[in-house]
């Protein structure tokens, strides 16, 4: 993860760390040495009491629990992508582009248009050159 960007915290992190937590966590580096180790395992103890407490009140978190919101594995890439270093950001990003163009292509497949409907729905995403190339390839296949 980049050192100069803050990624919001996760929503177990805000469960975790209550109201207070985060400014003990602030307060660690000015601590007596001695005293650090035995103040951080308090932070983490309270952290895990926050997390049992949460959840004996049988509480969710998940996006899957809004029955409005529709979830995806897009919708989960783009929230991990905050938390990532760049170098893994960027694979997330080619995933992501991946997934947008298998479901693009589900949905044509899903619709009742014509062969020939889907291939020009297609030919206006690609550029001029692209769509040359596709009509070269189109003319190539159809006469073997």
């Amino acid at each position: 993860m980049d050192d100069d960007i803050n990624p919001p915290l996760t929503a177990i992190d805000q469960i975790a760390n209550g109201d207070q937590l985060q400014m003990i966590k602030a307060a660690l580096p000015y601590i007596s040495q001695s005293n650090q180790k035995y103040a951080a395992l308090y932070v983490k103890a309270l952290e895990i009491s926050n997390i049992l407490s949460f959840y004996q009140e049988t509480q969710d978190i998940s996006i899957c629990s809004l029955e409005s919101e529709q979830t995806s594995m897009l919708d989960m890439f783009h929230d991990i992508k905050n938390y990532c270093s760049e170098t893994q950001r960027t694979a997330l990003e080619q995933c992501i582009q991946i997934f947008q163009v298998m479901n693009t292509y589900q949905a044509m497949n899903n619709t009742s248009e014509s062969t020939s409907d889907k291939t020009d729905l297609m030919k206006s995403f690609l550029s001029s050159e692209q769509q040359s190339l596709l009509e070269t390839y189109q003319t190539l296949f159809s006469t073997t």
